[in-house]
């Protein structure tokens, strides 16, 4: 490959097989990949990570299986509709975009776990994660979010549909001041509403979905405090997404049928 290529983009083609980097070296300018769409299969190669420059990686909607290597040095990844499975690796934390709906992952790596975080710090990091916008909607993951990112402030963007996830609300109470799109539909989420440490309410919502969970209680008016956002939403198309999640996808019911938007 030439050594002078920043950006590689093979999408939405019908290569197969598995994918190899030999020699990352011949990648050394290589900061963009995008190769979904495609029909690429067997295991992503540890070797990419070797890529030292890479920064954008799209394998979205191919045939990869087993676990994820580690892909630290990147900014934004989406490996959603694969096979991948096991569990989500905790460098994938310090990403500012990732999207990894419609897998099967089970649970979060160790180093998105509190424990380890403070073992290595003393306290766990006041903005958890750099995250913006996560999707790992569709998988099996089970059990409570970790903290690394419950206590993100950056967090923009959240889908976590279709898992088991148990935990009382608010789960997210880092960043709800930031937070526009909050999906988590279709978990084992349960208990009341309220919390006295959420006293000033989701002020940027401007999509929320907490059907088909176990919630209870009072619905508090001043958790949406931006009704007008929300409100005005119901007005636009499906192009709302374009200002900053045009990468993001998402289902909404609108009066009992499903939505892609």
């Amino acid at each position: 490959m030439n050594p002078l290529l920043g950006i590689v983009s093979l999408r939405n083609n019908q290569f197969k097989g598995p994918i190899e980097f030999r020699n990352t070296s011949s990648f050394s300018k290589l900061h963009i990949l995008f190769l979904q769409q495609n029909k690429f299969n067997g295991h992503i190669p540890k070797s990419i990570s070797k890529i030292s420059n890479l920064k954008n990686l799209d394998l979205h909607d191919n045939n990869f299986t087993g676990s994820v290597p580690n892909l630290a040095n990147l900014e934004y990844l989406d490996l959603s509709y694969n096979k991948l499975e096991g569990e989500i690796p905790g460098s994938l934390g310090d990403m500012l975009e990732l999207m990894l709906s419609h897998n099967s992952f089970s649970s979060f790596g160790k180093s998105f776990e509190l424990s380890d975080l403070t073992h290595i710090h003393g306290i766990l990091p006041p903005d958890g994660t750099h995250l913006v916008s996560v999707d790992i909607s569709g998988n099996q993951l089970e059990g409570k979010p970790p903290p690394s990112l419950i206590n993100c402030i950056s967090l923009e963007f959240l889908n976590v549909k279709s898992n088991r996830i148990k935990d009382t609300f608010p789960i997210l109470v880092g960043f709800s001041t930031v937070v526009n799109v909050l999906i988590l539909r279709q978990n084992e989420l349960y208990g009341p509403l309220y919390h006295p440490r959420m006293s000033i309410g989701f002020q940027s919502l401007k999509i929320i979905d907490l059907s088909h969970n176990h919630f209870n209680g009072t619905l508090l008016p001043f958790y949406f405090s931006n009704r007008r956002e929300i409100t005005n939403l119901t007005k636009r198309s499906s192009g709302y997404m374009g200002d900053g999640y045009s990468t993001n996808s998402m289902e909404m019911v609108n009066k009992g049928v499903d939505m892609l938007f």
